[in-house]
């Protein structure tokens, strides 16, 4: 967060909950925050007591910045003037904005067949209008500074992925609208050529005064584990915090032209509710001395999450059919991450690495990998099913050899891992362990035709996430899964497929650290919270 000290940031909605929470954070970060709300005379009590809230969580972080100042502005953002009068006040004052929060939201418990006008148009006019005018005008106000690396960040909702609730149907097709407006502002930077960020934060069922006014909400939700404010505003650090190249969408995460990877970070809570949020945080003591198996280790992503586990004191299998290329291959991934200055330095004793070949398309193979692991280490902690195969064949003429390869690796060698881990961890009673899936922005869309076998084991894999998780859920367990879905890496995989490489070659890509850091904030997340998927692309991304 350092690059944001000293900059200005809007953080509309911020007289309770996330607003709050967000604009506490911002400032101890070095920024300069102008929050504003209707009720502008509740604004820096809120502050001051989401900051006392998270203390008294043992959930806030002292920083070595200098703290930014607070203003604190009136602000109806279903009113044109007011929004237009607080960037006038903002450009004459403080000479612009940087980073905008669009965090302000309205809900009526009202249905669509027999709710008045005006309360569809409320929540329109705040959840659509009003974000898209600070949107405007924040954007507007930065290209007329040169400022290119601005970001804008939308607090949405896991109403924009489903409706829950028939008497929430208009606020969910709000933020149904919020999700299609962060990646058309994507579209934008991407046409103007800008390096500016967008991003979307989409949070389930958070413990706010939001909540508490609506009774059907409350009644609902009253009793279950639900997130704090701060978990979201970390989300918000989070995707502020990513290199240049990286984008975060939370709900996201989503991340993919500067490596635009939308973060699309999609968390949901671990008491098997079954609504979708966003979480970030960065706490990985608990995991050191622990175990981890990681497949497909013998070169990109799996190499670099290898490293990334051992730096934190984690115990790490690494597997891989080319056992000899393991050690090379994480050794390789270290250097590179230090060349690009991407290495940080822990306090951890480095966790021992164990180089073991496995192909992940014979089971005797992963069967002897989890023996040995029982026998040698005890059991597995934490599972990254990153292995994975793609062929250059489409759907018509390609040899059904091709297609079976694909399967076996992508769906049932991932599934055997997952199958032998989660036995091995409930045996021996571990029921905070973790499986984390690297997927493909291709689990969301087909991007080329003669990828269409690999996109469908892909999109499996968003299915075998959201199974295992309800598994969890059916089992009582306190066990995670997430998936991270990347879009273009530069990574061996790539280079390996000659079309592909000449297709995607000159376009912007994530560096397999980026995915790595990814693993470790799903990771690091606190026992309440789960980062159900992470979509990340590389910033400019074109599809």
């Amino acid at each position: 967060m350092e690059r944001w000290s000293g900059r200005v940031a809007l953080v509309t909605g911020a007289s309770a909950g996330i607003g709050a929470a967000v604009a506490y954070q911002l400032q101890d970060h070095g920024v300069h925050v102008v929050a504003v709300a209707r009720r502008v005379e509740k604004i820096e009590e809120a502050v001051a007591k989401a900051r006392q809230d998270a203390k008294s969580r043992g959930r806030y972080h002292e920083t070595k910045a200098k703290p930014g100042k607070l203003y604190a502005k009136k602000c109806d953002l279903a009113k044109e003037e007011d929004i237009l009068a607080v960037f006038k006040w903002i450009k004459e004052t403080l000479g612009g904005v940087d980073i905008l929060v669009n965090n302000a939201a309205l809900e009526k418990e009202s249905g669509i067949t027999d709710a008045p006008t005006e309360d569809w148009r409320i929540v329109v006019d705040v959840n659509i209008l009003g974000l898209s005018i600070c949107t405007r005008e924040a954007v507007q106000n930065m290209r007329g500074r040169g400022v290119d690396d601005g970001h804008i960040i939308h607090i949405g909702s896991v109403a924009g992925h489903n409706v829950g609730l028939h008497n929430s149907t208009m606020y969910a097709a709000t933020k149904h609208a919020v999700l299609a407006l962060t990646e058309g502002l994507r579209k934008d930077f991407l046409e103007h050529k800008s390096n500016m960020k967008v991003s979307c934060v989409t949070p389930g069922v958070v413990k706010t005064e939001f909540r508490d006014k609506l009774p059907y909400l409350k009644n609902i939700f009253d009793k279950k584990v639900g997130l704090y404010s701060e978990d979201v505003a970390e989300a918000v650090l989070y995707v502020l915090g990513t290199p240049p190249h990286v984008q975060g969408e939370a709900g996201l995460l989503d991340g993919d032209a500067v490596s635009q990877a939308r973060r699309v970070l999609t968390v949901k809570e671990m008491n098997g509710e079954d609504r979708e949020c966003v979480y970030l945080t960065d706490n990985m003591e608990r995991w050191s001395g622990r175990v981890a198996l990681v497949t497909g280790a013998s070169a990109g992503i799996g190499a670099a999450v290898a490293y990334h586990l051992q730096d934190h004191g984690v115990h790490v299998v690494a597997v891989a059919r080319r056992v000899d290329k393991i050690e090379e291959a994480v050794a390789k991934a270290k250097q590179e991450a230090k060349s690009r200055g991407r290495y940080h330095e822990t306090k951890a004793k480095p966790g021992k690495l164990y180089a073991k070949k496995c192909d992940l398309a014979k089971e005797e193979d992963i069967l002897a990998v989890f023996k040995w692991i029982k026998e040698t280490l005890g059991g597995v902690d934490i599972l990254i099913n990153n292995a994975a195969i793609a062929k250059e064949s489409g759907l018509t003429d390609a040899p059904t050899e091709d297609w079976r390869i694909v399967l076996d690796v992508n769906i049932l060698g991932l599934s055997i891992c997952t199958r032998e881990a989660v036995q091995n961890m409930r045996a021996r009673g571990v029921d905070d362990g973790h499986i984390i899936h690297i997927s493909s922005v291709n689990g969301h869309k087909v991007v080329r035709h003669n990828s269409a076998m690999y996109a469908a084991t892909k999109h499996a894999v968003m299915a075998l996430t959201e199974g295992l998780r309800k598994d969890f859920v059916e089992h009582k367990s306190n066990m995670k899964i997430s998936c991270v879905s990347p879009g273009v890496v530069k990574t061996e995989f790539r280079d390996n497929l000659p079309n592909y490489a000449v297709q995607f070659g000159k376009m912007p890509g994530l560096y397999a650290e980026d995915l790595a850091d990814a693993v470790l904030y799903a990771l690091g997340t606190p026992p309440h919270v789960q980062i159900h998927e992470i979509l990340i692309k590389p910033v400019g991304e074109a599809f």
